[in-house]
């Protein structure tokens, strides 16, 4: 009995498809470096809700507020960094409240009060993982907070019908602030704007940052 052999048309695909193969993963070995390289990675300026595990520094505020108020935030320190976090925790009742970080022109929300109605959860929070640093006054840290006469506009829209006013405490909130890459240094300062509407009050325990060197 004969065995057929292997049709030669059959035969040159498979080594022809072999080959192209090949020369596919040499060229990701050796095109991936160099794209990895030429495009590094950098600090995002986007905010998303998450996890993060850094060395963070905890400052105590202690500020009560009734009405809305805009504070400057800079820093003691003579060089410039990056602000990678910035987290609020605090507590709210009454009314409507927002807080906003301002640079150039342009706001990223740290905290709201509105909820959808639907969400029958406490306020949803950034969290971090590790163990945070001691807190300390805000005087001997390197970020300062001062208070403007500025007059902060009210809110232009009303409160949207299928949202809600939830108070309570909040910890370590950071809607648009959890992942940042804002430029910090004492010429470059960031308004800090605390929104409140009628019969609202705001109390602001504490701020927890990330801050990375520019090199």
């Amino acid at each position: 009995m004969k065995v057929k052999k292997p049709h030669k048309d059959l035969l040159f695909k498979i080594e022809v498809f072999s080959a192209t193969m090949l020369v596919l993963v040499l060229l990701v070995f050796l095109v991936a470096p160099y794209t990895m390289a030429e495009y590094p990675a950098v600090p995002s300026v986007t905010g998303i809700t998450g996890y993060i595990s850094a060395d963070m520094n905890v400052q105590s505020l202690n500020i009560v507020m009734e009405k809305s108020q805009s504070y400057i935030l800079t820093t003691n320190s003579e060089e410039s960094f990056y602000l990678t976090s910035f987290r609020l925790s605090g507590e709210t009742s009454g009314n409507r409240v927002e807080i906003w970080l301002e640079v150039d022109g342009q706001r990223q929300l740290v905290f709201t009060n509105l909820r959808e109605k639907r969400e029958q959860s406490n306020l949803i929070t950034g969290m971090l993982t590790g163990v945070p640093e001691e807190t300390v006054p805000l005087e001997d840290a390197s970020l300062i907070l001062d208070e403007t006469d500025e007059t902060v506009e009210g809110f232009a829209t009303p409160i949207p019908e299928d949202m809600e006013v939830v108070g309570g405490a909040f910890n370590n909130e950071c809607t648009d602030t959890c992942f940042i890459g804002i430029p910090m240094s004492p010429n470059a300062p960031i308004k800090l704007i605390f929104k409140l509407d009628s019969s609202a009050k705001l109390t602001v325990d504490e701020l927890t940052y990330t801050i990375e060197e520019i090199k």
